[in-house]
């Protein structure tokens, strides 16, 4: 209360002074505590959106490290089906790297002896995300490999190439033949003297699938064996290949167009980095001819033999023989 003199007169006015207020009964202040606290969440929630995503980003940005590793799969044979050829194309996928040569660790106690590091090292480097193959077409026919091979990796993925066998059966006598400077005719190779087929050559000896395929069902589920059609191999490589990258669980990269027809050869061409480039010379020789009365032998012979192998696992294979003359 103030007192004012008008007029010689004491009035007195009443003037009403504020008083002071706590913080939590301004309400401009209120606002401004709560768009803080919105301002210091939104601001944590950055840090923490900026920091995942920074993580993230090193993972994948970081540099990514060639090692050597053991092998995800195997092509175990057969010897003369097209396991080079099978090689020589699956090794276009960027996901893939494949050995050169042959390692022949399991088959091989010389080799096996010197142990999983050894064999290890025997392989090419990869990233961490590329699966690691090797081919050594003697595994198949040798008895203790599949116990070998399940001791160090149970799950691991197996590819069997198998062709129609009297083809096989030439051309392992063809490679037989290169090699060897005195060597018999075909005929008297593959068949005994009294006519017969003569199942101690190694020709037809290992022409005969059926034989080998229950120590590997024995030691590996069927879903763990993809078995390949060797000769569709040669004629429709594009279609094996799309069945293999499946069944190895990598993207579908390899197809029609990685493939040129050699009409010289026979065989297809692969593309090989910047160009076109086929399998070696021993690759698509020309098969000498097979008498009929031979070639009906032994087309009696396998035929069992192969209905034998469809029945263990459970495919078939349209393999077509031309008993009245040279080719299959």
């Amino acid at each position: 209360m103030i007192d004012s003199v008008i007029a010689g007169k004491t009035h007195v006015t009443h003037t009403m002074i504020p008083k002071v207020q706590s913080g939590r009964n301004i309400p401009c202040l209120n606002c401004f505590l709560g768009n803080k606290s919105k301002i210091v969440f939104l601001i944590t929630l950055v840090c923490i959106i900026c920091s995942y995503t920074g993580l993230r980003w090193y993972a994948t940005a970081k540099p990514q490290v060639y090692e050597k590793r053991l092998p995800h799969f195997i092509i175990i044979g057969v010897k003369k089906s097209g396991t080079r050829a099978l090689l020589s194309f699956i090794k276009m996928h960027p996901d893939i790297v494949t050995t050169g040569m042959e390692v022949h660790f399991f088959d091989r106690n010389e080799s096996y002896e010197q142990g999983l590091d050894w064999y290890r090292d025997m392989m090419p480097a990869s990233l961490p995300d590329q699966l690691t193959g090797e081919k050594s077409p003697g595994y198949y026919r040798t008895l203790f490999v599949p116990q070998r091979i399940h001791e160090m990796n149970s799950s691991i993925k197996l590819i069997l190439v198998v062709r129609e066998p009297i083809e096989r059966c030439m051309s392992n006598y063809l490679q037989h033949a290169s090699k060897n400077a005195r060597h018999g005719s075909f005929a008297s190779e593959v068949l005994l003297s009294n006519g017969e087929v003569n199942e101690q050559s190694p020709h037809v000896f290992n022409s005969n699938y059926d034989l080998f395929i229950d120590m590997w069902l024995k030691r590996f589920p069927r879903k763990q064996l993809k078995i390949v059609d060797g000769n569709l191999l040669i004629t429709h490589p594009h279609l094996v290949l799309q069945e293999v990258q499946e069944f190895l669980g990598v993207r579908q990269y390899i197809n029609e167009e990685f493939f040129q027809y050699d009409e010289k050869k026979g065989f297809y061409c692969y593309f090989n980095e910047s160009e076109f480039k086929c399998l070696g010379d021993s690759k698509g020789r020309a098969h000498p001819e097979i008498s009929p009365a031979v070639k009906l032998k032994l087309y009696q012979y396998f035929q069992l033999r192969n209905e034998l192998f469809f029945k263990k696992i459970g495919k078939r294979f349209d393999w077509k023989v031309n008993l009245t003359g040279n080719g299959s």
